[in-house]
């Protein structure tokens, strides 16, 4: 088998389904690179890219904000995400806005480390939302 079956769903809606020849995305171990084949798998989601490389060597991307994913041994993905977008629908000038206010706001609490961690995880959080934005505009201009 040369592809995978990848379906990427969120509590609202499937995000997405379909065949790829490798997906790379966050776990809490690190960033991994599925393949045909790939071992069986389920590991925790860190919020982040997913990259989805289709048959023609077209790469889609997408945000996912954590989650879970499962790869079992026919070679089918499945990601049960917090919550999903493509890259194509999310709002830059709104991750931005809510990036500079989580950064705000830490610099607010900072003798509190619990408030700091959690506004800590929204400025990651969006800004990984802001580079799966950036990189499918520039796949789009190549």
């Amino acid at each position: 088998m040369n592809t995978l079956h990848l379906k990427i769903v969120s509590p609202e809606r499937v995000v997405h389904e379909g065949e790829a020849t490798r997906v790379t995305l966050r776990t809490r171990s690190g960033e991994i690179t599925i393949l045909p084949n790939h071992a069986p798998l389920v590991s925790l989601l860190e919020p982040g890219e997913l990259v989805v490389e289709m048959k023609d060597k077209y790469l889609e991307w997408f945000y996912v904000s954590g989650g879970v994913v499962q790869i079992s041994p026919n070679s089918t993905v499945t990601v049960l995400a917090d919550t999903s977008e493509h890259a194509s629908e999310i709002d830059a000038e709104r991750a931005e806005q809510a990036r500079e206010k989580a950064e705000q706001a830490m610099a607010e609490y900072e003798g509190n480390e619990v408030e700091v961690e959690e506004f800590q995880k929204i400025v990651n959080s969006e800004m990984a939302r802001l580079r799966a934005h950036q990189k499918y505009h520039q796949t789009l201009k190549n």
